[in-house]
């Protein structure tokens, strides 16, 4: 736990603050003083917003000391619970804050403060080529970093139910739309902020009525202290900025209800499918609101697919950064196993297509087989180190926003226009790597050669074993497929032998986070688990990689480590229907979250299942709309599983349980009752010569998991003198 509790230890008191959640007033001190813009030890710029508790003066009875000298406040504003002040003139680096009351009664904090271009806790920084920042509207890059001046657009909702640019924003159009909130109806009029933050081009909206008075601009009532940040999908690797369009953060859903909403091309999993980068972007992102637009009740995630994955690994390793999460169409982690194992079955199906019919390709994959050509099709080449050709039809150089709304990246070949700085084995050995693993190596270490560790392992793997034992393959199929199924080498490219993983790369990903299993922060908060059912699609339509199975696999991981998942909603609705899953799933975490945050108790399981909401239950719904409150659960033949069929995975096929999360199993020596009496010798022979060093045995736990640290728990391994 070292570097996570030293690093993060803080962070836990700091989101009590953030989320407007104290502690019994008896387990004060008579003063505490807590940042509430960033966690202590990651302040950036010169200003701090600190919160002050167990004081009954009026903010100007308060004394502030910054490294020992008299300091003044500005925005100093007293609530309820405690006393907001923003403090200027900090240090580089370390800082003392005191603060005294009338009384002589004080409070210390420690500050650390970090540059607005220092990496936090992204290390080492990837590199970044091509800036976006013009394509984006926000003019030439002004340095490496893709820095750009900050600007500030208006626009405004018509009667016609469309947004439009709003050049003044103190006019009133004769179409201009009004809009309900909590506050009371107030012009339709938003404001959007862009800039880059974190080297990501970032917008955040807001309803504004546009007549700010003078003085540091600030949110008027129409603002209801709640941030939205949207992660968006996919799992890409590359090394340029990534652009936006500003219209991409106008959503109706959540700015007609009051929320800021937050975008960052930093947050497009498919722009940068790296876990600590996304992390620190929403860090900042959070830091900045809170310093622009004034204290957050509460941060809510929202996004599907690789938006999913942010989201749930973004609150397992780094607790209190988001206070809730819905993640749509969700994948439990970005590791992609299912696509790599797709990649592997299409191969030795392909070896003898005249064995593998339709029908026994689908029982060895679990998954449809669009699913699978879907998967081989999109993320199956994540290993690969070179360059893929760009999809002619593809290549964007700026984001997209596709038919569900959910943003892609740039789809150039690691997002370089110079594919001279690229890897090749041959042309340039030394040049960037662009594989998945390349991205997470902060978390997964690097090798002896500088490399970054690679935990996908398929050794021992027994593909088709329960399609073989449910007599849907035959013996010999179950062993030209597995002699056929090989792996990938250093490169990411196709051999025939298996893959090993590399151990301590394996142990990396596990102790901080990267297989998220269920640890961490997810017990902690509201998860709505939500999608439309594409595991099948109708006669001529693809299915999707989004199979239902998935929400399943979240709700294992969760209960094994916490013993109970009673804080995850799951709901499913037809692919075209009347439910809004989005709105209602808004509407039920604002209620959960607001319940949470007038409850002063501490933050626990216990806590977020007792003020569960009454409708905060599972629940799918006909493509009429009839909605059925019934648990969901995998192995019950209940009315949702009718409507909604579940399909499984090419590692479960294998014998792998509902969890998932496996990255390399306990080996034993194959059993010859296993595979039935009628197995001939040469048989028998056959299966010891294609698992030499034996099958998956599943029982028990995985031979090199170790239990969640930290994200920055990264083991080294030890060196011979």
């Amino acid at each position: 736990m070292g570097k996570f509790s030293k690093s993060f230890g803080i962070f836990a008191i700091m989101t009590v603050i953030v989320t407007g959640v104290t502690r019994p007033a008896e387990a004060l001190p008579a003063l505490t003083v807590e940042a509430i813009s960033s966690p202590a030890v990651y302040v950036t710029g010169s200003d701090v917003v600190v919160r002050v508790h167990g004081v009954g003066q009026a903010p100007e009875a308060l004394r502030f000391r910054l490294n020992g000298r008299a300091t003044t406040t500005h925005s100093a504003e007293r609530d309820i619970a405690a006393i907001t002040a923003t403090i200027d003139g900090l240090r580089p680096g370390a800082n003392t804050l005191e603060v005294r009351a009338a009384d002589g009664t004080k409070a210390r904090l420690k500050l650390v403060t970090h540059g607005p271009r220092d990496p936090l806790f992204a290390k080492p920084r990837l590199p970044l080529f091509d800036c976006a920042t013009e394509g984006s509207g926000l003019g030439k890059a002004l340095d490496a970093d893709c820095s750009a001046p900050t600007r500030i657009d208006y626009f405004y909702r018509t009667t016609g139910g469309g947004f439009q640019p709003l050049s003044d924003p103190a006019a009133r159009p004769a179409d201009l739309a009004s809009v309900e909130t909590p506050k009371g109806r107030f012009p339709y009029i938003v404001r959007v902020e862009s800039g880059v933050i974190d080297r990501g081009i970032y917008r955040i909206a807001v309803l504004d009525d546009g007549r700010q008075g003078p003085g540091a601009w600030r949110p008027g009532p129409m603002w209801n202290h709640r941030l939205v940040i949207y992660y968006g999908g996919g799992c890409g690797m590359h090394y340029s900025q990534g652009g936006d369009r500003i219209d991409q953060v106008l959503s109706d859903l959540e700015l007609s209800k009051g929320f800021a909403y937050a975008i960052s091309t930093n947050l497009v999993n498919q722009q940068f499918c790296a876990p600590l980068v996304q992390a620190e972007t929403t860090l900042r992102l959070k830091e900045h609101v809170v310093k622009t637009f004034g204290a957050l009740t509460w941060t809510l995630g929202t996004g599907a697919s690789g938006g999913s994955i942010q989201q749930l690994l973004i609150a397992e390793m780094f607790p209190g950064l988001l206070d809730g999460i819905q993640p749509g169409m969700s994948f439990p982690d970005g590791q992609l196993q299912p696509p790599l194992d797709c990649a592997v079955l299409k191969r030795a199906f392909e070896a003898d297509p005249a064995r593998w019919t339709e029908d026994k390709r689908a029982a060895v994959s679990g998954v449809t087989l669009s699913t699978c050509h879907d998967w081989n099709g999109t993320f199956a080449q994540t290993l690969a180190v070179h360059p893929i050709p760009p999809d002619p039809d593809k290549t964007l150089d700026h984001l997209v926003s596709t038919v569900d709304g959910n943003l892609l990246g740039d789809f150039r070949p690691c997002g370089v226009s110079d594919t001279k700085r690229l890897y090749d084995p041959v042309l340039n050995p030394t040049g960037l790597r662009c594989s998945l693993y390349d991205f997470e190596a902060g978390q997964l270490g690097h090798d002896a050669r500088g490399r970054a560790r690679r935990p996908f392992d398929n050794v021992g793997v027994e593909y088709g074993l329960t399609a073989l034992k449910a007599h849907r393959i035959s013996l010999d199929d179950f062993l030209t497929l597995n002699a056929a199924a090989g792996g990938f080498d250093g490169d990411g490219v196709p051999r025939a032998a298996r893959s090993e993983g590399d151990p301590v790369g394996i142990q990396n990903a596990y102790a901080t986070g990267l297989l998220n299993f269920g640890g961490g922060g997810l017990s902690l908060m509201p998860i709505i688990n939500q999608r439309a059912y594409v595991d099948t699609a109708p006669p001529g339509v693809a299915a999707s990689i989004h199979d239902r199975l998935e929400d399943f696999v979240i709700r294992a991981r969760l209960t094994r480590a916490n013993g109970a998942a009673s804080n995850q909603v799951i709901w499913t609705s037809a692919p075209v229907g009347p439910v809004n899953l989005k709105a209602l799933s808004l509407d039920l975490a604002t209620r959960w979250l607001d319940a949470l945050t007038a409850d002063p108790a501490a933050a626990s399981l216990a806590k977020v299942t007792r003020l569960k909401p009454r409708d905060a239950v599972d629940a799918c719904w006909t493509p009429q709309g009839e909605r059925i409150d019934e648990p969901a659960d995998a192995e019950v033949n209940n009315r949702c599983n009718g409507l909604y069929p579940l399909h499984s995975e090419p590692r479960m096929v294998a014998g792998e349980p509902l969890g998932n999360d496996v990255f390399k199993c306990r080996l034993a020596p194959p059993k010859r009752s296993d595979y039935g009496p009628a197995m001939s010798e040469a048989q028998w022979r056959r299966l010891g010569q294609v698992f030499a060093k034996g099958v998956c045995d599943y029982r028990g736990d995985a031979p090199d998991r170790t239990a969640f640290k930290g994200p920055l728990a990264v083991a080294t391994p030890k060196r011979a003198p």
